[in-house]
């Protein structure tokens, strides 16, 4: 499937990353904190300008999508799984073992909410 509808798969995938780089991910939040990210901050920036250079072309053929620049809709998408996984690894708290889901389920349920909001849709609107 084409971004954004393979969501719930990237998230799923993100999270294997984080997982999988836990401890890089310990000295970024310590480089951040410590050294005012000056270590960290181009690599990120890096990641950032990719972002937002290949996101219009990832989205340019979606007509269906919400009036957003695509940098904005990527970032927030993909950032909002960045952060939750990296919340839950750090801290070895897992949502998906509460619910008794697995980490590929909690992904999809992270990216219907994030693609189709909290309100449920009334078709007679």
């Amino acid at each position: 499937a084409d971004f954004p509808d393979n969501l719930g798969e990237i998230g799923a995938t993100i999270f294997r990353l984080v997982r999988a780089h836990k401890e890089y991910f310990k000295l970024c939040y310590i480089d951040v904190l410590e050294f005012q990210g000056r270590n960290v901050m181009p690599m990120i920036q890096g990641l950032r300008d990719v972002v937002s250079h290949n996101s219009e072309a990832f989205l340019a053929h979606r007509e269906d999508l919400a009036d957003v620049h695509p940098a904005v809709m990527m970032r927030c998408l993909i950032d909002s799984f960045f952060h939750f996984y990296l919340e839950e690894v750090m801290l070895e708290k897992s949502l998906a073992d509460k619910l008794g889901m697995t980490d590929e389920q909690l992904a999809g349920e992270i990216a219907r909410l994030l693609l189709h909001g909290t309100l449920r849709r009334n078709d007679a609107e």
